[in-house]
């Protein structure tokens, strides 16, 4: 194929996009942590194994980071469908003054130009607002929802019932900035959800709640017992209105978990609590590595008296 029979690059697509094509999911601005990555390639990856096929739906994608993760577990005769304002954010009289703001430069090529970097044809966009999604997705055509649009209580409770109506009864549905303290109307009406509607939680992380309206109980059997071989990341079971939660966090590493220096006198003595609870959770071998650190700790502080 000469120069000019060259299919046009990603820049030449999309030129009123700034700077270079992503090169790796990173590259991508948004707000996707490791370990959210790591529990939505683990659903989704059990899915693959255990499950029929299902469609794969995100509602708000900024531009891009976690829709382009998800769709790499998308199997031959799923599709995968995002629904954004994109370009109209900064017109939808709707949402508050600051998301707005927030999204001012978002367009709908941004994002295509991001997904594109990572996957052949782009996924089903609609545009619109979120809750539209119902005149375009079948009902019970979904195994995985990601929720991630306006944070305002009636637009979320809104979406709740959409995602309970296009999921299958298995299917699991995500619910972003669950508890941030900028984002209350998410967590009434995710916890709103819990309480009357049926929605049961299967994990949560320190921003996303993982859920279902199906049975939680063996898809969080076989993640405790993931989490419990992994040494990057651990778990804590609580019971929040009569339900096993589970709670993921990133695992502290033993220098981060030892400290790099020395606390000042006043805050020496008895660990915090959930210093104390981070430990328990670690596996031995971290927790022989955090105590032999510590250990000659105090020998070169003894030492140096």
């Amino acid at each position: 194929m000469t120069a000019v029979d060259a299919p046009p690059t990603l820049s030449e697509r999309y030129p009123a996009v700034p700077g270079p094509p992503p090169s790796k999911l990173e590259d991508v601005p948004g707000w996707f942590t490791p370990a959210d990555k790591m529990l939505f390639a683990w659903l989704l990856g059990r899915q693959n194994r255990a499950e029929p096929i299902g469609d794969l739906l995100e509602i708000g994608v900024y531009q891009g980071r976690s829709a382009i993760h998800m769709a790499s577990f998308r199997r031959p005769g799923e599709q995968v469908a995002v629904c954004d304002l994109f370009d109209f954010a900064r017109e939808e009289s709707s949402i508050l003054a600051r998301e707005r703001d927030r999204y001012a430069s978002l367009t709908q090529q941004t994002f295509e130009r991001n997904f594109l970097a990572f996957h052949d044809e782009l996924p089903v966009i609609l545009r619109g607002l979120s809750e539209s999604v119902v005149e375009h997705i079948a009902p019970a055509s979904c195994r995985f929802i990601h929720v991630d649009a306006s944070h305002m209580y009636e637009h979320v409770r809104v979406d709740t019932r959409s995602a309970r109506s296009l999921l299958r009864p298995d299917g699991i549905v995500v619910f972003d900035d669950y508890r941030s303290e900028h984002t209350p109307g998410t967590a009434a009406a995710v916890w709103e959800a819990m309480a009357n509607d049926g929605l049961k939680v299967v994990c949560v992380s320190s921003h996303k709640f993982y859920g279902t309206w199906g049975d939680p109980v063996a898809i969080q059997d076989e993640l405790i017992e993931h989490l419990a071989a992994s040494t990057n990341y651990i778990s804590e079971i609580q019971d929040v209105m009569g339900q096993r939660l589970v709670r993921v966090a990133k695992a502290p590493t033993a220098a981060s978990a030892a400290g790099g220096r020395r606390a000042p006198a006043a805050r020496q003595g008895r660990a915090p609590r959930w210093r104390k609870l981070a430990v328990a959770l670690l596996p031995p071998v971290l927790v022989s590595v955090l105590r032999r650190s510590r250990a000659a700790a105090r020998s070169r502080a003894a030492s140096r008296r």
